[in-house]
């Protein structure tokens, strides 16, 4: 497999296909099946490559509602380890 033709080829612009490729070579996304997920998994949060900033426009009730699991009851964050 080449991911750089493979990259190349995907409908999208230059910038987005070169982060693509340094974000490949640095975490070793190395089988046809690892890209896939990765290139679906990307495209999918960031409307096809045509949004690269998180607009983080939550309330205070939704990011409780939305990442409940994160918080306790008072809702406090709680030990998290990404």
């Amino acid at each position: 497999m080449n991911i750089q033709n493979f990259v190349n080829n995907l409908n999208i612009n230059k910038v987005a296909q070169l982060q693509i490729l340094n974000i490949v070579a640095k975490y070793n996304i190395n089988s046809k099946l690892r890209l896939a997920h990765f290139v679906s998994q990307t495209a999918s949060e960031s409307l096809n490559f045509t949004t690269r900033v998180e607009n983080l426009n939550y309330s205070a009730n939704n990011l409780l509602t939305t990442f409940y699991n994160y918080f306790n009851s008072d809702g406090i964050l709680g030990d998290v380890n990404f």
